[in-house]
C-alpha cells in the first residue's frame, strides 16, 4: 500500500521505467490485478488506459506502449482562472466547457477528483483530453459518453506518478476568506461597511468575486450585493438597517459566478446588532403668524437623547389656503437639526409633517420616524378701507346705509377693526360705527334732514382716538339727500284758439314734502320735437327754475302759456331737484314727482 501511494505521487517515472519493464512486471501486475478488480468499467469506457496500466497480456512477449502521452508541462503547471470556467484553487487548475458538463453530471469530486492538468491535445490519442485524480477524460465530439455507476480508481494520479512527473498538489483548500469586523454595534439609519479579505496561500488573491448575503430582522437594506477583490485581496459591502435588530452577513467567493454559494466555495460570516432608533421633534408644535410672513419649523433628530448629523428630512405642508412653498427637505446639521420655511396669504389652517426619508425617495415609509405641527394664519395690519356706494340719491328723513370692508395688504378681510364717519355738506355729523366682522365689514347708517350733498369720509380708527391719522386706511363717498313732492298742472288742456296769445294756459306747481326749507327745483317743457316750442310766453322758455317757498305748504307755481301749436299736439312738463342749485338740471339730480302731459285740443 505504501508503495501505491509513493507511485500515485511520482506518475512521470511510469514512462521511465517503461524501459526496464521485465523487473518491475511483477509488482505492475500486481497492480493491474487489483485496477481490474476496482476499475473494470472504467477500462472499458477509456482502452487506452487499459494497455497502458496492465502491462504484457497473453500472447505479447513485450509490455505494450503506452497509449497515451506524458502530459506536457505547461498542462501541468499552476493556471491561473479562465473565464466561464470553473476554477480549483485546491489543485490551481481550470474544468471548462463539454468536460465541465459531464464531470458535473456524472459524479463531480466523488467519481472523478481534482483536476490534474489543463485541457490539452494528446499527441497520441489525437484529442483533447485532461488528467483527473481518478481519470482521464477524452474529448470525442458528438459522441456522449456512457456512465458506469462504480468508483473509479486514482488512475490519473497514479499513472502519471508511475511516470515520474511532480507530484499532484494536495487538495487541501488554498484559497480564504476572512470577513471583519466578525460583529459590532451599530446605530440605526448609518451605513455600515465589512471587508472581505480573500487569500490565496497566504498572499492576497485579486480578482475574485465575493457575493454577500444579509439575514436577520429589522430592515436591513440592501440585503445582497458582490464586489470583485482588489490588488489587496479585499472586497466591500456596505448595508443599513432602519430598525433596532440583529443581522448576519454571509460572505463567499463565488468561483463559478453564479449567485449561488457551493460546498467548495469559501466563506465567513459576521454579525451586526442596530440600535437606538431614531427621533424626530417638530418645534413648534404649534404657532400663530400674520399672513404673508415667513414662518420657519425646525425637526430636531435625536438618537437616545443625542443629536445626529447627515440625516434627510422631508417636509410636506397640507390644510388650506395658499401655503407656499407646500415640500422641501433639508439635511441635519452637528445640532441635529433641519429646518423649512414657508408662508401663506391666506388666513387658514396649515398641518406640517416632518419625516427622516432613510431611503431618500421622498415618500415616507412605515418605519421612517415623523412629527407634525400646526400653524394658523391670521390677517396682519389693515391696509384698505372700501366704502360702498361711492354715491347715492337718497330722500332727506330716511336712513342712508354705508358698508365699510377692511382688509390686508394681501386682500384678506380684517377683523375686530373699529370705523368711524365723518360727514360734511349739508347734515354735518361725525359716527361711530362700531368694529369689523370676521368678514372683515361694519355698517355705518345715519339719516339727512336738510335736502343737498355730503361727503362722507370712512377710516379705520385703530388706535381708537376718533381721529383720523396717517396711516389709518380710508375712504370717501358722496350722499346726495333730496325730497318726495308732487307736480301738478291745472288745467291739463286748452283749445287751439287760446294758442298764441299772452294768456295762461296752465299752471305748474311743485310741492314737496319732509323738510320746511326752500328747495331749489328746476321745471323742464318738451315737446315731441324740441324743447321750447311751448315756452312760457313771452321769455321763451324752456326751463323755469326757481325755490319754493319753505313753510308748511312749500310750494312754487308758475303760468305756462302755449305760444303756438295746433289740435292734436301736445308738451311734457318734469320738475327737478336742483341740487346744486345752479338753475339748471344735471344729469343725476332727481325728479319730484310724476311727469305731467298738456295737450292742445280741437
Amino acid at each position: 500500500m505504501e508503495r501505491h501511494e509513493s507511485a500515485a505521487r511520482h506518475p512521470e517515472r511510469f514512462f521511465r521505467r517503461a524501459r526496464r519493464w521485465p523487473f518491475l512486471f511483477a509488482a505492475a501486475s500486481l497492480l493491474v490485478s487489483a485496477l481490474l478488480l476496482a476499475s473494470t468499467a472504467l477500462f472499458i469506457a477509456r482502452p487506452g488506459l487499459a494497455g497502458a496500466v496492465l502491462g504484457p497480456q497473453q500472447g505479447q512477449a513485450d509490455p505494450p506502449q503506452a497509449q497515451f502521452a506524458q502530459p506536457p508541462a505547461w498542462a501541468l503547471a499552476p493556471a491561473q482562472p479562465k473565464p466561464g470556467c470553473r476554477y480549483f484553487p485546491e489543485t490551481q487548475h481550470n474544468l471548462c466547457a463539454g468536460f465541465r458538463a459531464y464531470w458535473e453530471t456524472y459524479g463531480g469530486l466523488l467519481e472523478f477528483g481534482f483536476p490534474l492538468t489543463e485541457e490539452f491535445v494528446d499527441p497520441v490519442l489525437g484529442r483533447t483530453v485532461q488528467w483527473f485524480e481518478r481519470a482521464r477524460f477524452e474529448w470525442h465530439p458528438g459522441v456522449i459518453p456512457a456512465r458506469f455507476d462504480v468508483l473509479e480508481g486514482r488512475v490519473g494520479a497514479e499513472l502519471l506518478a508511475l511516470g515520474g512527473a511532480p507530484p499532484a498538489p494536495t487538495p487541501t483548500p488554498t484559497l480564504t476568506i476572512d470577513l471583519t469586523p466578525a460583529s459590532d454595534t451599530n446605530a440605526v439609519g448609518t451605513l455600515h461597511t465589512v471587508t472581505a479579505t480573500v487569500l490565496r496561500n497566504g498572499s492576497p488573491a485579486a480578482g475574485e468575486r465575493v457575493r454577500f448575503r444579509v439575514t436577520g430582522g429589522g430592515n436591513p437594506s440592501p440585503t445582497s450585493g458582490s464586489d470583485v477583490t482588489n490588488n489587496a485581496g479585499q472586497a466591500r459591502f456596505s448595508f443599513s438597517n432602519t430598525l433596532a435588530a440583529t443581522n448576519t452577513i454571509e460572505a463567499w467567493v463565488d468561483l463559478d459566478n453564479d449567485g449561488t454559494r457551493d460546498a467548495d466555495e469559501p466563506m465567513d460570516t459576521a454579525t451586526k446588532t442596530w440600535t437606538g432608533e431614531l427621533s424626530i421633534d417638530l418645534t413648534p408644535a404649534s404657532a400663530t403668524n400674520p399672513v404673508g410672513t415667513n414662518h420657519t419649523v425646525t425637526a430636531v433628530v435625536e438618537r437616545n437623547g443625542t443629536p445626529v448629523s447627515g440625516q434627510r428630512v422631508r417636509f410636506r405642508v397640507t390644510g388650506g389656503g395658499n401655503p407656499s412653498p407646500t415640500s422641501g427637505s433639508d439635511v441635519t446639521d452637528n445640532a441635529g437639526e433641519a429646518t423649512f420655511t414657508f408662508t401663506n396669504t391666506l388666513a387658514a389652517t396649515n398641518t406640517i409633517e416632518a419625516w427622516i426619508d432613510f431611503d431618500n425617495d421622498g415618500v415616507r415609509d412605515a418605519d421612517e420616524p415623523r412629527d407634525t405641527a400646526t400653524k394658523e394664519w391670521v390677517v396682519s395690519t389693515p391696509s384698505a378701507l372700501d366704502a360702498e356706494p361711492e354715491s347715492a340719491t337718497v330722500v332727506i328723513g330716511t336712513q342712508h346705509t354705508i358698508t365699510a370692508t377692511v382688509t390686508d395688504q394681501f386682500g384678506n378681510p380684517v377683523a375686530n377693526v373699529r370705523v368711524r364717519a365723518r360727514v360734511t355738506g349739508v347734515n354735518p355729523q361725525t359716527l361711530d360705527c362700531g368694529t369689523t366682522g370676521s368678514n372683515g365689514t361694519r355698517t355705518c347708517q345715519y339719516t339727512g334732514d336738510t335736502p343737498g350733498v355730503d361727503q362722507v369720509e370712512v377710516w379705520a380708527d385703530l388706535n381708537n382716538n376718533s381721529s383720523r391719522e396717517a396711516g389709518e386706511p380710508n375712504d370717501i363717498v358722496s350722499v346726495t339727500w333730496t325730497v318726495t313732492g308732487t307736480l301738478t298742472l291745472t288745467p291739463t288742456s286748452t283749445g287751439a284758439g287760446n294758442v298764441g296769445d299772452t294768456t295762461t294756459d296752465t299752471t305748474a306747481t311743485v310741492t314737496v314734502s319732509g323738510t320746511t326749507a326752500g328747495v331749489p327745483v328746476v321745471l323742464v317743457i318738451t315737446d315731441g320735437t324740441a324743447n321750447g316750442s311751448f315756452a312760457a310766453c313771452p321769455a321763451d322758455e324752456d326751463e323755469i327754475a326757481d325755490t319754493t317757498s319753505g313753510g308748511a305748504t312749500n310750494t312754487f307755481s308758475t303760468p305756462i302759456y302755449a305760444c303756438s301749436g295746433s289740435a292734436g299736439t301736445s308738451f311734457t312738463v318734469r320738475a327737478y331737484h336742483d341740487v346744486d342749485n345752479n338753475g339748471v338740471r344735471d344729469p343725476g339730480e332727481p325728479q319730484i314727482g310724476p311727469t305731467r302731459t298738456f295737450s292742445i285740443t280741437s
